[in-house]
C-alpha cells in the first residue's frame, strides 16, 4: 500500500486537553504530522511515521507531503492509524484512523445497491470473499472529547460525587469533585447522544434509548438483516486512561474470533487508548433495535457513548 499524506495545518492548533488535569503540561501543539500504521510491515527508515534516534525525519510540516509504503502479508483485521508528530495534542483534534486488512480477494459492496464500491474508504460496507459475505462497520469509541453548544460555550464536564475526601489539587464544581479521568464528553465516531438532551422531551429513564419516544440517536445506526454475518472493527484512539467495555445487547460472539473453542461473550472489556478489536457475530434472528454502548453507565452512557444496532427482518 502506498499512502501519501499532505499537511494542510497552516494555522496554529489549540490545545484540546482539559487544563484542570494536573499531569498535563502546557506544551504548545506542533504543526508537524505523520502516520504510523500498526501491525503492517514497513521500512522503519522511511515509512514508520516516527522519528527515532538518527533515523530520517518522517514527520512533515505545513504544505509538505510524504509517501509511506506498507505491506500486509496476511489478513490482519483492524489496525490503528496514529499520528506521531505530536502524540499529546493531535489526538484531541481527531488525527487518527483505522486500516482494515481484508481477506485476499475481498470486494467491497455498497450496502444498498450491492454493487462494487469505487471508493473503499467507507465506515460501513458489505465484504464479499470466497462466496461468503459479511457486513462490516468501523466504530471509534471516544472519551475526552471537547464539545460546544450553539453559542460556542464548552459543555460542562462530568463530576464525581463518589470521593469522600477532597484533595486540594482537585477542582470543585458546585460542591462536587471532578474526576480527572472522566473529564470531556463521550461518543462514537465523533458523535454523541447525551441523555440530558433526550430528557428535555421525556425524563422517564425507561425510554432513554427509545427512538419512538425521542428519535434515532446522533451516533451511528448500524443496520443489518436477521441472520447476516457482521463484523465490527472497534477502536479506542483517544483520550482518557479510563477503561471501557463494549456491550451489544441481544448478541454474543467469540472472545477470540479465530478460535472456535474460545468462550462466547456479550461484552468486550479492557478497552483503553490504543485498543483494537474485531467483533464477529451473526445478527439476531428477531428484527428490532439493539443497543450498543460502553459498559460504564456512570458518565459514559449518560454522556452519549451509545448507539443502535438495527436488525431488519426481510432482505430486499
Amino acid at each position: 500500500m502506498e499512502v501519501t499524506l499532505t499537511n494542510h495545518l497552516m494555522k496554529p492548533l489549540k490545545q484540546t486537553f482539559h487544563p484542570d488535569v494536573p499531569v498535563n503540561s502546557d506544551y504548545p501543539p506542533s504543526n508537524r504530522v505523520s502516520i504510523n500504521a500498526g501491525l503492517v510491515l514497513y521500512d522503519p527508515m522511511n515509512s514508520g511515521g516516527t522519528t527515532v534516534g538518527y533515523n530520517p525525519d518522517q514527520t512533515i510540516g505545513p504544505g509538505e507531503s510524504i509517501t509511506y509504503r506498507w505491506y500486509a502479508d496476511q489478513e490482519l483485521g483492524t489496525t490503528m492509524l496514529s499520528d506521531m508528530g505530536d502524540i499529546m495534542n493531535h489526538r484531541g483534534h481527531g488525527l487518527w484512523g483505522a486500516l482494515a486488512i481484508e481477506p485476499e480477494g475481498a470486494v467491497y459492496l455498497d450496502t444498498k445497491t450491492k454493487k462494487p464500491l469505487g471508493n473503499i474508504n467507507a465506515r460501513d460496507a458489505i465484504i464479499k470473499t470466497n462466496n461468503k459475505q459479511f457486513r462490516e462497520f468501523v466504530l471509534f469509541m471516544q472519551d475526552g472529547i471537547d464539545l460546544f453548544d450553539a453559542a460556542g460555550k464548552p459543555l460542562p464536564d462530568a463530576v464525581d460525587t463518589a470521593h469522600g475526601n477532597m484533595d486540594p489539587n482537585e477542582a470543585v464544581v458546585h460542591g462536587e469533585v471532578k474526576d480527572y479521568e472522566d473529564q470531556g464528553q463521550k461518543g462514537f465516531n465523533y458523535r454523541s447522544e447525551n441523555f440530558k438532551n433526550r430528557f428535555v422531551k421525556n425524563s422517564n429513564p425507561l425510554y432513554s434509548f427509545s427512538s419512538k419516544v425521542h428519535r434515532d440517536p446522533s451516533t451511528p445506526i448500524l443496520e443489518a438483516y436477521a441472520g447476516e454475518d457482521v463484523s465490527i472493527r472497534l477502536l479506542m484512539p483517544a483520550d482518557k486512561p479510563r477503561n471501557h467495555s463494549f456491550v451489544l445487547h441481544g448478541h454474543t460472539w467469540k472472545a477470540q474470533p479465530n478460535d472456535p473453542y474460545s468462550p462466547d461473550v456479550w461484552s468486550q472489556g479492557a478497552i483503553s487508548v490504543g485498543s483494537v478489536h474485531d467483533i464477529k457475530f451473526t445478527a439476531n434472528s428477531y428484527a428490532g433495535d439493539y443497543v450498543y454502548r460502553s459498559g460504564a453507565f456512570r458518565w459514559s452512557v449518560e454522556q452519549g457513548m451509545w448507539g443502535i444496532f438495527r436488525v431488519h427482518g426481510t432482505k430486499s
